[in-house]
């Protein structure tokens, strides 16, 4: 069982107020104004003051018309692609100033790898006998890092309160 959906207009909103649909047709549109709020509403509405719809839906149209249509010699932002282009042009040059900039420090790598073998070799030196302390008994700490910690601990802290 399909039902139909009859999609009422403003005509149809103002044929029955001024009684102009037949007795069928008036109750089939109260009914569907149980089932749609806005078509409730509408009804509602237009039948509080009298309104000419068609000449309100004719003024909407013209003042619509008259706001989107495009003045000569302006153009809008929306309808024109010239931001698009700007966009793009910033774009190239920020990539082409990036590949330039690494081009030219092509010598900084060797610099680079210098340091790091430089790095790399001092921490391959052999370990003196300080250098085996360790973090909590994990890790083996860098030579670099080491420090000597020296921790007091109250006599009685790990007992638990309360107990003698």
């Amino acid at each position: 069982m399909s039902i139909k959906k009859k999609y009422y207009t403003a005509a149809d909103i103002e044929k029955y107020h001024s009684g102009l649909l037949s007795a069928k047709e008036m109750h089939e549109l109260e009914k569907a104004a149980l089932d749609d709020p806005f078509l409730a509403d509408a009804l509602e509405g237009y039948g509080a003051t009298p309104v000419n719809i068609s000449a309100d839906i004719s003024d909407l149209e013209q003042r619509l018309r008259k706001k989107t249509k495009n003045d000569k010699g302006a153009t809008s932002l929306r309808n024109s692609s010239a931001w698009w282009k700007i966009a793009a042009a910033i774009v190239v040059l920020a990539g082409a100033g990036f590949v330039a900039y690494e081009l030219s420090r092509g010598n900084d790598h060797s610099k680079m790898s210098k340091l790091q073998e430089k790095k790399s070799d001092a921490q391959q030196e052999p370990a003196t006998k300080n250098s085996t302390v360790k973090d909590s008994g994990t890790k083996p700490m860098s030579p670099l890092n080491q420090e000597t910690v020296s921790l007091t601990v109250p006599a009685g802290a790990g007992k638990k309160p309360g107990k003698k």
